[in-house]
């Protein structure tokens, strides 16, 4: 999941792997001043996103920002779901909190949560 077009027209460097996303606009712009705008429409784009949240809960490897809290909100919902969070990469070095607190470096995250990860493919998870 991608708001980042240019990301999706890289997928086709790593024909190894299988990239799933939604054929959907990816503009880089403010989403909701595209929908004051009128150039998205809100149910489109809330369908959007909860459609690429299911396929990234549903992943067999997930890569993201451990500054995102859509980011965690996926590996939360994974582990919610499987009882173990897929295997993932946390881009970033730390996440801060801008009401500073819940401060956490990508390594103490990783170690915290290296037990919760899934070892086996998800189609073996229960």
């Amino acid at each position: 999941m991608t708001e980042d077009q240019q990301v999706i027209d890289d997928t086709k460097h790593f024909p190894g792997y299988n990239f799933i996303y939604t054929d959907y606009p990816r503009l880089n712009q403010d989403i909701a001043e595209m929908i004051r705008e009128g150039k998205i429409h809100p149910a489109d784009e809330i369908h959007n996103a909860l459609i690429n949240l299911y396929m990234a809960v549903d992943s067999d490897y997930f890569v993201g920002s451990l500054g995102s809290s859509w980011a965690r909100l996926v590996l939360a919902m994974s582990y919610g779901k499987y009882n173990c969070m897929q295997p993932h990469s946390v881009l970033g070095t730390r996440w801060e909190s801008k009401w500073e607190f819940g401060v956490c470096t990508a390594k103490s995250f990783n170690a915290a949560v290296a037990h919760h990860t899934c070892t086996k493919h998800k189609a073996h998870r229960v």
